[in-house]
């Protein structure tokens, strides 16, 4: 008897626990004992099923809420990687055409005003600079673009270079983003451009590896000043 008794008062217990936490009724100690100790054996067997089946389907809702969670979680994540990659492809096209500025490594090709440089001396520069690997490039304060053009003009002055209508002061900077090592072998390996320019016109540009160069966006743009812009490296479509 002593054994069942102990027994009953074990069921008792935990019967109190559950009934406190997921029915939330609130017993005292004696209110507890008094209210269950009226109840015969079936009836509490009649209660513990009733909170077993609470318990299971409190469980199998809270399941159900969490598969709820982690499918819009990963939903959420998709659309954020979704719009990442459109705000790159975004940026990609301002860089392309030359919209925003740009910053990175790189080097400086620069020619002094007593060289006999022409116009199509500078679009093999940069058509070299493209080839090995620059990102962007600009010639004194004008951006090269899909759309720039170089040539002259004859003034009372002088003849001067042009680069989209706009006289380049000497002396004249070319500025590439890109990797400053490639971009100077590019110009400098035996039988190219500059070894050219040195051997039968006598012209000897300085060039310079730079760690941080700035390049301007392209100037009169009807995207100029986009909000949150945030500067970063370019790509151009050679011939």
């Amino acid at each position: 008897m002593a054994k069942g008794k102990s027994k009953l008062q074990i069921t008792l217990f935990f019967l109190c626990i559950a009934l406190g936490l997921l029915l939330s009724v609130r017993f005292t100690n004696e209110g507890n004992a008094s209210y269950l100790e009226r109840q015969n054996q079936e009836d509490l067997l009649a209660i513990w099923r009733d909170l077993i089946e609470k318990q299971s389907a409190l469980e199998e809702e809270l399941d159900a809420l969490l598969e709820q969670k982690k499918a819009i979680t990963e939903e959420a994540s998709e659309d954020s990687s979704a719009l990442t990659s459109m705000q790159q492809q975004r940026n990609i096209l301002y860089q392309v055409n030359g919209i925003v500025p740009v910053s990175g490594p790189g080097i400086k090709v620069v020619f002094s005003g007593d060289t006999p440089l022409l116009y199509l001396d500078l679009v093999d520069i940069i058509n070299e600079l493209w080839a090995s690997g620059a990102e962007a490039i600009s010639v004194n304060t004008e951006r090269v673009t899909l759309s720039t053009s170089f040539f002259f003009t004859e003034t009372a002055s002088g003849i001067y270079l042009t680069a989209n209508g706009n006289i380049l002061e000497y002396p004249i900077t070319i500025k590439a983003v890109g990797n400053p090592n490639m971009l100077e072998r590019g110009l400098t390996f035996p039988g190219g451009i500059v070894d050219n320019l040195s051997t039968l016109y006598n012209i000897k540009p300085t060039i310079q590896s730079a760690e941080n160069l700035h390049l301007p966006g392209k100037g009169n743009s009807v995207f100029g000043g986009i909000p949150g812009w945030s500067e970063g490296s370019r790509t151009f479509l050679r011939d």
